[in-house]
């Protein structure tokens, strides 16, 4: 019996790949990647016919669903995108009305040896040249098997040619915290995309577990992982003693793992203020030492240190956070006086807001236009601070706007300025009140 293989693509697509950096991860866009993501659909299309030959009992078709009311365009994406894409989707066909269109490629017998690949609502759609490109299609075909390591080669050595990492032996990695949260993930997945060995701790487990190996499998790379509670001061220790078992060496130390809690001091339990003092600065310190014991004098070796744009004023209803943040900031400039003669750099990161999950985002959308102007893309923010850091930059701020408000924050008056954030995040509390009544 016949049978078909429907992958869906999108009318906002591109009409090329960017082969040099097929990945986009020098210059990150979301709209950029997806588009190129469903036009590599186009091309898989095209490239499994070729593969199946003409007399094949198995047929493949690209479906375009159209605009459809979903909510993909509320997906991590800051507050302006949003609003737009509510407007847009307003025209847009519903769930149901769009799946019909892949139900006919799967079920309409006339169409099984019909020259068009791509159909929207059981219409066949011209397509461009270049998604009829044999040669793109074949090599997408080839790069991708490489990157999925389907082609028999081993992993390391089929990613080798394709992003020239910079940590060839398994021994030497990149050791990141925090590593299944979200910037923490963005950071291990653009580490792994450079071609760097990583050793990944968190909290969770199960997580932790899945990333590591999802990193391994898909970028070819030597990848550890130990769950470690860094509140927990025998939990570091055993962290500390499995990571000298290991004999790895590392070039890089991205210390992610921080928490917050929003509102009042006194409204604060003990416990959470024991939590955000113990993460935010005492594992911190305590990974920072424990690496710097292990590190070779005089060869490269980059600290970066997440802290935030809250470090650089008191901040009433983030009080703890916004000076354990500042504490960060401090010790990364202080340190990176004290081991520059041995090769060591300390960077500072200090991002405002970034859509990292959905409690992230609703932050974002309480403080209104000021949360919207300042909010980053996490892959720009993670991409630009790598880069820094390899520079030996001191600190490093994502995004023009946020940098202009740092040189502006400095000419207000620190009791008039804690004054006007105190109100601005009072208004936000307000808000979220509302929504949750």
């Amino acid at each position: 019996p016949a049978a078909r293989v429907v992958t869906v693509t999108s009318g906002y697509r591109s009409s090329h790949l960017n082969w040099d950096d097929i990945q986009l991860r020098r210059h990150y866009n979301g709209l950029a990647a997806y588009a190129q993501a469903k036009f590599a659909n186009l091309l898989f299309t095209t490239e499994l016919n070729a593969r199946l030959g003409k007399h094949s009992t198995v047929r493949a078709f690209a479906a375009d669903p159209g605009l459809v009311k979903t909510e993909i365009g509320f997906k991590s994406v800051p507050p302006a995108l949003r609003w737009i894409w509510e407007l847009r989707r307003s025209g847009g066909v519903t769930p149901e009305e769009s799946a019909s269109g892949v139900v006919f490629l799967l079920n309409e017998p006339t169409i099984h040896n019909s020259p068009a690949n791509l159909w929207r609502q059981g219409i066949p759609q011209p397509v461009s040249r270049r998604s009829l490109d044999c040669a793109a299609a074949f090599k997408l075909w080839e790069v991708s098997a490489r990157m999925c390591g389907l082609d028999g080669a081993a992993p390391q050595e089929e990613m080798q040619s394709l992003t020239a990492p910079n940590f060839p032996n398994e021994k030497i990695s990149v050791l990141i915290t925090g590593a299944t949260g979200g910037l923490g993930k963005a950071f291990a997945v653009e580490c792994a995309s450079r071609g760097w060995n990583l050793f990944l701790t968190d909290v969770h487990p199960e997580a932790l577990e899945m990333l590591a190996y999802m990193l391994s499998r898909t970028y070819g790379i030597h990848v550890l992982q130990h769950a470690c509670d860094l509140t927990e001061s025998a939990s570091r220790t055993e962290l500390f003693e499995f990571i000298r078992a290991t004999q790895r060496q590392f070039r890089f130390l991205i210390n992610v793992a921080g928490l917050d809690f929003e509102g009042t001091f006194r409204e604060r339990a003990r416990e959470e203020i024991r939590t955000i003092v113990r993460l935010n600065i005492e594992g911190t310190l305590e990974m920072t030492r424990e690496l710097l014991e292990l590190h070779t004098p005089h060869t490269p070796f980059h600290i970066l240190n997440v802290a935030s744009a809250a470090a650089f004023s008191p901040m009433p209803l983030k009080a703890i956070y916004a000076a354990s943040k500042r504490f960060l900031l401090d010790f990364t400039i202080a340190l990176r006086e004290e081991v520059r003669s041995d090769g060591v750099t300390v960077t500072a990161l200090c991002p405002a807001g970034m859509p990292t999950v959905p409690e992230t985002i609703d932050a974002i959308e309480r403080q209104g236009w000021l949360g919207l102007i300042t909010t980053q893309n996490i892959g720009t923010v993670v991409d630009e601070a790598l880069d820094a850091a390899l520079q030996g930059k001191p600190m490093v701020i994502p995004g023009f706007i946020n940098r202009q408000l740092k040189r502006l924050i400095l000419l207000i008056p620190t009791l008039r300025l804690v004054s006007l954030l105190g109100r601005r995040w009072e208004s936000a509390r307000r808000r979220m009140i509302v929504v949750q009544a």
